[in-house]
């Protein structure tokens, strides 16, 4: 961080605007899967960005910008809305779907916009495997959505990227993965191993962590079938990266994309990549998303770092909230002390996403889930009860100026004026105007009580 820091904001110079945005419109999914989060939540309120605040955003006119990540954003109500502004600000745009929902006027939608890559989470090749993954999906639907996105945007650059998230019921899968997205024309297929985010034995039984050398063997066979096939689709995976030797294609490794010599081939950017890290002089990875990197939530919050909020659009305009003194004090923060960044699963999930050692145990798990290692299925142990937690401070909702979040099998209503802080200190349940409860009807129901009551100060800045 502060190599970047010293190289390209010298004399406290600021990026008038973000280089890239990601707007997470809803934190609503219309899908169900096995690995996800979204399918672990306990009955919460869903939320949608208010399109009144769309007029806010002028702010970062000419940023990249990224629709969804942790929830699906075709299902927000205005999502058309929100494609054409951001088109009509000259913003180069990227989506994340599940792909249910991407055809007739929102496939028409995509294809008028500055859409510049279209990610699809498919997992799977089979039929079969695919829906028992993703509950309430369709793979014929999904498929056909997919052809007729892809039909409406020939003749652009557009960038189709399918993400298969690997696990022990799907694994065997990868190769007949390669030769589905050739057929259908997808640019590139992503290989990413399971991470295990929640304490659910399920969640375990699907784990690679045990059954590793048949992953690594898979894929393989998958990144053989690029090659020797001459694939125009190209594959990744993070197993991939720094390898010296793939048993004779090693010459078709560049970094941690297997392609072929087929001239169609085309290799998808990583734009979060370009535009949240630097590489410093060691080769290794620094993020610079506080200088760069801006969050809009469901609820008008804008984000630094995937942890802090600095504002909302509630109460002021986007280059308000991204030259205010709540993101100046989140920078100071991050660059005075990187141990935020150090435990940052998006850093290490996401942005360092072509690095993952998965021979490394760590890299299996979710920070705060390291010490379920002993708990694989082959040690036969089962979770008590199937409890879940919430081991990392997830905001789940808002009243007025009280943010209500979910961590550790817990809800905590916390006061936006006491500013950023680290939930797992013992002191902050002492700290004026925090209260914890057993569940989210509670939360929402003292926290209207309280905010009718006036006992807050109002604030934007949230943990």
């Amino acid at each position: 961080m502060n190599q970047f820091i010293d190289e390209n904001l010298a004399g406290g110079k600021l990026p008038c605007a973000p280089l890239m945005v990601e707007i997470e419109p809803t934190d609503a999914c219309n899908l169900r899967c096995k690995m996800c989060h979204v399918t672990y939540r306990p009955d919460e309120a869903r939320h949608s960005l208010s399109p009144d605040l769309l007029k806010q955003i002028e702010g970062f006119r000419g940023a990249y910008v990224a629709l969804g990540s942790g929830f699906e954003p075709t299902v927000y109500p205005h999502f058309i809305t929100l494609l054409n502004k951001i088109s009509e600000m000259e913003c180069g745009v990227e989506i994340i779907t599940n792909g249910m929902l991407m055809k007739g006027d929102i496939s028409k939608a995509l294809a008028d916009s500055a859409i510049k890559i279209v990610n699809i989470s498919f997992d799977g090749a089979r039929r079969e495997t695919y829906e028992a993954i993703r509950e309430r999906a369709s793979y014929d639907d999904v498929i056909a959505n997919i052809a007729e996105t892809k039909n409406r945007l020939i003749g652009r650059e557009t960038f189709f990227a399918v993400n298969f998230t690997a696990m022990h019921s799907n694994m065997h899968e990868l190769a007949e993965a390669v030769d589905l997205w050739d057929e259908y024309g997808i640019d590139q297929l992503r290989i990413l191993g399971l991470v295990v985010r929640e304490r659910r034995q399920e969640l375990l039984q699907e784990s690679m962590l045990p059954v590793l050398p048949t992953f690594y063997a898979n894929l393989q066979e998958a990144a053989t079938r690029v090659v020797e096939d001459s694939k125009k689709i190209a594959l990744s995976s993070p197993h991939f990266f720094g390898m010296t030797s793939l048993k004779g294609i090693e010459k078709h490794l560049h970094g941690n994309v297997v392609s072929s010599n087929n001239p169609l081939t085309r290799i998808v950017p990583r734009n979060r990549q370009r535009f949240q890290t630097t590489i410093d002089n060691d080769g290794g990875v620094r993020c610079s998303s506080p200088f760069t990197f801006a969050r809009i939530l469901f609820n008008g919050d804008v984000q630094l770092c995937y942890q802090f909020s600095v504002g909302n659009l509630h109460t002021e305009s986007f280059e308000q909230i991204w030259n205010g003194k709540k993101a100046h004090a989140v920078r100071d923060m991050v660059k005075n002390d990187d141990s935020h960044c150090r435990k940052c699963d998006y850093f290490k999930y996401c942005l360092k996403s072509d690095r993952i050692d998965y021979d490394r145990i760590e890299n299996h798990f979710s920070a705060p889930l390291i010490d379920v290692i002993e708990l694989l299925p082959n040690n036969n142990v089962a979770f008590k009860d199937g409890v879940l937690f919430h081991d990392s401070p997830r905001l789940v909702d808002v009243v007025k100026d009280l943010n209500i979040v979910a961590f550790k099998g817990e809800y905590w209503i916390v006061p936006q004026t006491l500013g950023p802080m680290d939930l797992n200190l013992n002191d902050v349940r002492g700290m004026e105007g925090v209260v914890v409860v057993p569940s989210y009807r509670q939360a929402r129901t003292l926290a209207k009580s309280m905010a009718a009551e006036g006992k807050n100060n109002k604030s934007s800045l949230s943990p």
